[in-house]
């Protein structure tokens, strides 16, 4: 899952600015974040209710710490009044055992056939008062160490982060067709900047554009400013513009899913990439059925080659700002061999960020094959 903050959850914990829920859990919440150097984290909270119980507290602490010392967790705060912890690096599943410890339930669906006594106090959220954070906070520097999971620290929540986008399954904010759109679009699964977002100043591109791509417009240029994102669990690597970075993400129904977003510019674009195994070969309908789960109707479609589809929708957001989302759904196989899988790239931003966006789309054309 990927959904955007609550108006009751956390913002800020520690040196660490929050954008995203990665994954619930009866004991608390996995959620996106990043600190004042840019260096990503899956950052761990426990609900209200699990924290007012000492044992819970106890349990937390003890997890944190074996976790620490396999120098996984930057920062921790498991004794502060909203109890947190940060897990740098590794799969999602880490960050969630440490709620699993406190529950005293296992990742496997394991454990005791009890549950503790604060599992069904409702979800009130934390009683923070609004956060002042650091003005860097959140912000990466320019220098692009730590950003991917899985052979790194991840590279985005390619949102986040930041942004944290909603994503497929999700209410929230999301794309409105202007009247000259084919209708109104189903509800948002990409995407969206979050309104409290502040007022961003478009990035100004370093380098030249490269020449047209296989998709729609053009490809990174030899002097553009770009990072190699290696997502465990793509069959490809891909670059990606200089200043974004990628985060893991577990909704379904995609078997690896990253949402991705440019660090530096809060509000700006951002979006999924994501990887579904079909029978080989990938079949019209299996492929239209990959089409189906991205937000977008089926006459924003046009094919751009064999195994290539490309949608480009404009509209509004909820605060009647433009935003233009663009995807791309491709079928490809490992050495050329007939399509077995299909990769989705859909990626909302401002107009201004039309041309970054389709060379992201270009480059994970070419790269996946």
């Amino acid at each position: 899952m990927n959904d955007p903050l609550r108006p009751r959850d956390p913002e800020v914990l520690g040196p660490f600015r929050l954008r995203a829920r990665l994954s619930e859990h009866d004991a608390g919440l996995v959620l996106a974040g990043a600190d004042g150097n840019g260096a990503e984290a899956q950052v761990v909270v426990l609900h209200p209710a699990a924290a007012d119980d000492s044992a819970a507290r106890d349990r937390f602490e003890a997890a944190v710490g074996a976790l620490a010392r396999r120098g996984r967790v930057p920062s921790a705060g498991p004794r502060d009044p909203v109890a947190w912890a940060a897990v740098a690096g590794g799969a999602l599943e880490d960050a969630v055992a440490l709620l699993d410890a406190v529950a005293l339930t296992s990742g496997d669906g394991g454990g005791p056939a009890f549950a503790p006594h604060w599992a069904d106090v409702p979800d009130k959220g934390w009683a923070l008062p609004d956060p002042v954070p650091d003005a860097s906070a959140g912000r990466r520097p320019a220098r692009r160490g730590a950003l991917v999971v899985g052979l790194a620290v991840v590279v985005v929540s390619v949102l986040l982060l930041l942004v944290v986008w909603a994503a497929f399954s999700l209410s929230g904010p999301g794309l409105r067709r202007s009247e000259t759109g084919s209708g109104q679009a189903a509800e948002p699964t990409v995407p969206a900047p979050l309104p409290s977002s502040p007022r961003r100043t478009p990035p100004r591109q370093k380098g030249k554009d490269g020449p047209p791509g296989p998709v729609a417009g053009p490809t990174f240029g030899k002097d553009e400013d770009t990072y190699r994102m290696k997502p465990e669990g793509l069959p490809f690597v891909f670059d990606a513009p200089g200043t974004w970075g990628c985060m893991v993400s577990d909704e379904a129904p995609f078997v690896s899913r990253w949402v991705c977003a440019d660090d530096d510019d809060l509000g700006g674009a951002g979006g999924l990439v994501a990887v579904q195994e079909c029978p080989k070969p990938c079949r019209n309908d299996e492929r239209a059925a990959l089409r189906e789960e991205l937000a977008l109707e089926s006459g924003d479609w046009r094919r751009t080659d064999a195994t290539t589809m490309y949608a480009e929708v404009e509209g509004t957001d909820d605060e009647g700002g433009r935003i233009l989302r663009v995807a791309m759904s491709h079928v490809f196989g490992d050495g050329g061999r007939r399509p077995d899988s299909g990769v989705a790239v859909v990626l909302t931003g401002p107009p201004d960020q039309k041309r970054t966006m389709q060379k992201l789309v270009n480059e994970i054309r070419t790269r996946s094959g």
